[in-house]
């Protein structure tokens, strides 16, 4: 029997109806929703934006600090060891994270071997896990908000800038993103189908455990427990029987990998698992394993970070406040992100990265919004795109023009922080004619976009999609001098005598020591470890000081670098004399 259809209130200051009647029906269907949907972001465009967006992670550029030079190492140790249980860092297991990324970025480096080099091939893996977030945001959206809002959620997301940030990067967070974003899809299902909502809530629950830990499937458990105490559309056997497929779902993810990494050794199950999930949380390992941060610093990084998600998805709690318990999109998402900011907040280790997984739940909250904020404000936020990601390629263009062309960049105090002031730099032919294209296809759409209804989410976003893309494409090769270690080991390695076989280190971190391995294809070994290491070589990365062993009399300095530009982080090569 067809429901009947609950038609979207034509005035954008009506609430949104009940929508606890939808829970009896697939996937709900309101007019109004749809065709502004499909006023707001075309399909064609929609998937225009998706594919630029994706652009830079396929992009040939080396690993980036802080996280992506040390998870290739982890993946090359996969690559030539086959070792699934234990990832390896130089030599040593490293066990901070689970290694779910590894084990997708090996085996599409090893599948896509015959055409593409290891380090292009294991950034495939970024983009499957970039593709099932935004298809699950998506579908969340629509069976929540109905047919259409999906479109809505995915503009919403790709436009944040901790999405536009971090989103793209070879690191742990990404399958934590997919699988809080899977979870959401889970919860959207359960009221109606509890095998089916119960399976993806369960599945997505796995693989953010083993994408980064417990902190996903931790915040998922408190909002699966809450929604039954705070509204009774989710007191049913129903949703009962989906939490039950959720946890028979979520086992093999749960327990495969820990009891093969506790069989392998307790010492390393209780290294990943008490020092680096519960000691990072409660503190007491945060001054071995670092990540400390001082009180409030979420609460500080959240608003740029969520951006423009946070305001949007403001605005809809506000307007639906008092709709909360009837309202299952709104009151699930809402919990995700309240239960996911208090954990981070009291966390005692925290970086900004760590908010990824809050973003899609602010996603399909902001949905609403879209639809429903004043003209006015929107028309406001329309031009202020416009004018915003207009000058941000003027200046792309300048910049590329001066570090490119003239070899001479501007010396701007900003600028100099960040990027090498003397580089030494070739034009890109195919750079260049990417982001011409990108910057010809904003000048086309400006006009054109603001006639769409929704401007206030539909400029923004094709604006940094493509304002930033472009930028990035452009100025590629000067970014990458700066973010990469890659250069700068590679002028290590021809001061490095022909035949070192043993190399070691003091106060290098993970990365560093990650390229050694990586790139140089030495173990080096760590006198904070082996502080008897017999090595003739000794590598020191010094922030400011200089190291003890430049007045030593049986040390003398061999080579010293840093990445260009860097001022603060200096490597210096030291060999025992004779």
């Amino acid at each position: 029997m067809r429901m009947r259809q609950t038609p979207m209130p034509a005035d954008p200051h009506t609430p949104l109806p009940n929508l606890s009647r939808w829970l009896n029906a697939d996937v709900p269907v309101h007019d109004d929703l749809r065709a502004t949907a499909r006023d707001v972001i075309p399909p064609w465009l929609l998937l225009a934006l998706i594919l630029i967006y994706l652009m830079p992670a396929g992009m040939a550029y080396g690993p980036w600090k802080p996280d992506e030079p040390y998870t290739f190492a982890l993946v090359n140790h996969l690559l030539q060891t086959g070792d699934w249980v234990v990832p390896t860092l130089a030599g040593e297991p490293f066990l901070e994270k689970p290694p779910l990324m590894v084990w997708a970025a090996a085996a599409s480096a090893k599948l896509l071997a015959p055409w593409l080099d290891a380090e292009y091939g294991a950034r495939v893996a970024i983009l499957i896990f970039l593709i099932a977030t935004l298809l699950a945001t998506s579908m969340a959206a629509r069976r929540w908000w109905g047919i259409g809002a999906g479109r809505l959620a995915v503009l919403a997301l790709i436009s944040t800038l901790g999405m536009v940030q971090h989103g793209r990067m070879l690191i742990a967070d990404a399958p934590q993103l997919a699988g809080m974003a899977i979870s959401l899809l889970g919860f959207a299902y359960l009221p109606k189908r509890s095998v089916t909502g119960g399976f993806l809530l369960g599945t997505g629950a796995g693989i953010a455990f083993l994408g980064k830990g417990l902190l996903v499937p931790g915040i998922l458990g408190v909002v699966a427990l809450s929604l039954p105490v705070a509204s009774p559309d989710w007191r049913t056997r129903t949703y009962r029987t989906g939490l039950l497929v959720a946890v028979i779902a979520a086992l093999p993810w749960l327990v495969i990998w820990p009891t093969a990494l506790y069989l392998r050794g307790e010492p390393l199950f209780l290294e990943w698992f008490w020092k680096n999930n519960i000691g990072r949380f409660l503190g007491f390992s945060v001054g071995e394993l670092g990540a400390k941060h001082y009180a409030g610093f979420m609460l500080e990084n959240l608003p740029w970070f969520s951006f423009p998600l946070l305001p949007l998805a403001g605005y809809t709690i506000w307007r639906h406040f008092r709709q909360i318990r009837v309202l299952p999109g709104l009151l699930t998402c809402g919990l995700c992100f309240g239960v996911g900011l208090a954990t981070l907040t009291f966390s005692a280790s925290a970086r900004e990265v760590y908010l990824l997984p809050l973003l899609p739940p602010l996603a399909v909250l902001a949905v609403p919004a879209v639809m429903q904020i004043p003209s006015k404000f929107a028309t406001v936020a329309d031009w202020s795109a416009r004018v915003l990601f207009t000058l941000l390629m003027i200046l792309a263009w300048y910049l590329w023009w001066r570090a490119f062309v003239m070899q001479a960049p501007p010396n701007w105090g900003f600028l100099a922080r960040h990027l090498p002031m003397s580089p030494t730099l070739s034009v890109e032919p195919a750079n260049l004619l990417i982001a011409a294209l990108l910057g010809g296809l904003w000048i086309g759409l400006m006009p054109w976009l603001a006639r769409l209804p929704g401007r206030v989410l539909s400029g923004w976003t094709t604006g940094i999609v493509i304002g930033w893309t472009s930028s990035f494409t452009l100025l590629l090769p000067w970014i990458d001098l700066a973010r990469s270690y890659q250069p700068t080991f590679e002028a290590l390695a021809e001061a490095l005598p022909k035949d070192v076989r043993c190399l070691a280190t003091v106060e290098l971190g993970e990365s560093e020591r990650g390229m050694i391995d990586y790139m140089l294809g030495i173990t080096p070994e760590r006198l904070e470890v082996r502080p008897q290491s017999a090595c003739n070589l000794v590598l020191w990365q010094s922030r400011g000081a200089v190291p003890a062993l430049y007045q030593s009399t049986q040390w003398e300095l061999r080579w010293r670098g840093a990445r260009p530009g860097e001022t603060r982080e200096q490597f210096w090569l030291f060999e025992r004399r004779d």
